[in-house]
């Protein structure tokens, strides 16, 4: 008759062959990991035994005060691994053999659901662990990696990695899942322990089942958030894109007003942008606003403000004067300039007219704007005698 720790492989063999078949990539639901855990729960001898889990405010534990950051700030987290011990603190032994659970190699596999995420500077906290099985993140959500050598770590709880994770839409939830697509490999650890598959390794939804994930509404955070620059400065014809992001329980929108007529809207969801490029008459100062919801809080709303200043851009005065002037010999005449300088200039400002190209004329004019207003059109009087 079969022992304890036979009938416990077996039916965790049993288990992952239903919710994981190999002929196709195996995702262990959440639906699949409750039954599987009733039935490892059922058997006798049989502990929740390991715990994965994400840490992300640095004391590497699994609580509920680990949460990701609002929208565009990125969170630093530390992959954990208690290969010894359950959440619970109770104590895991070998279920396959008598070796011990040891540890020498890992794999990690990271799904966001409920929003968008970007993973970043993936670091292997295990020196010891030197061969590397490749990283897989193509921006879609998920996240895989891992790393492995030849030192045998004692049983117990390791740090085994850590990575930036920024949200970027939605309010998303990180999982650890078995595999995410397009990967080979397993979320797991290698262990002189045999494991169920009889491949010294141990799998999660193979071997055990508790994991510990993030969301970005941890302990205190489960509010409505708005991320959106206060302000900046640009010139005229030069092109800009403002975005806002929030994130909150539920289907967050975000609505902007005040726009200007140079900027045209991207709304969608929990992002909202704005782009385009102000004309050379749009120099001024626009205060925009943003609104934010989450039909999961009606009536609550959140705001900010972007302070958009536009600045002048220099551009070459325009002159008119007349083709020709006609007068009589030695008899004064009298001629209009009129000329636009569009760049605002200190009042009283002057400029100087360049004298026509006839030799004979000792011409010396000057104008004077009166108001220093960018785009406003002066003009001077002069007076002189043929000769």
């Amino acid at each position: 008759m079969a022992g304890c720790a036979d009938i416990s492989a077996m039916a965790l063999r049993l288990a992952a062959s239903v919710f994981a078949p190999h002929s196709s990539p195996r995702h262990l639901t959440s639906q699949g990991a409750m039954l599987l855990l009733g039935l490892v729960l059922a058997m006798p001898g049989v502990a929740l035994a390991q715990f994965m889990y994400l840490d992300a405010n640095g004391d590497g534990l699994s609580t509920s005060a680990d949460s990701l950051n609002p929208a565009q700030v990125g969170t630093i987290v530390d992959v954990y691994l208690d290969a010894s011990h359950g959440r619970d603190g109770a104590s895991a032994t070998c279920d396959v053999g008598s070796e011990s659970l040891t540890v020498f190699s890992y794999v990690i596999n990271l799904r966001a659901t409920g929003g968008t995420v970007v993973y970043s500077g993936f670091a292997n906290a295990r020196s010891e662990m030197t061969f590397g099985f490749g990283e897989i993140n193509t921006g879609n959500g998920s996240y895989k990696n891992g790393w492995g050598g030849t030192t045998v770590l004692p049983p117990g709880r390791y740090r085994l990695a850590s990575l930036s994770i920024t949200v970027t839409g939605g309010s998303p939830s990180i999982e650890i899942v078995d595999q995410v697509d397009g990967s080979t490999d397993f979320t797991s650890f290698g262990s002189q322990c045999l494991g169920a598959n009889l491949d010294n390794t141990y799998t999660l939804g193979v071997d055990w089942v508790d994991v510990g994930g993030l969301s970005i509404t941890g302990a205190g955070g489960d509010q409505l958030l708005l991320s959106a620059p206060d302000s900046l400065t640009i010139s005229e014809n030069q092109p800009v894109s403002i975005t806002a992001t929030a994130a909150g329980r539920g289907q967050v929108d975000v609505v902007a007003s005040n726009v200007p007529a140079f900027l045209q809207r991207g709304e969608a969801g929990s992002t909202a942008s704005l782009t385009g490029t102000p004309g050379f008459s749009d120099a001024a100062v626009y205060e925009i606003d943003w609104t934010a919801t989450d039909d999961a809080r009606p009536g609550e709303i959140v705001t900010a403000r972007t302070v958009i200043v536009v600045e002048n851009t220099d551009r070459a005065p325009v002159i008119r004067a007349p083709e020709t002037a006609v007068a009589s010999a030695s008899a004064p005449i009298s001629l209009l300039f009129r000329w636009k300088i569009p760049t605002a200039i200190p009042s009283r400002a002057s400029r100087r007219l360049a004298c026509p190209r006839e030799r004979r004329c000792p011409m010396d004019l000057m104008g004077t704007d009166s108001t220093g207003f960018p785009n406003r059109s002066s003009q001077a009087h002069s007076t002189w005698a043929l000769r």
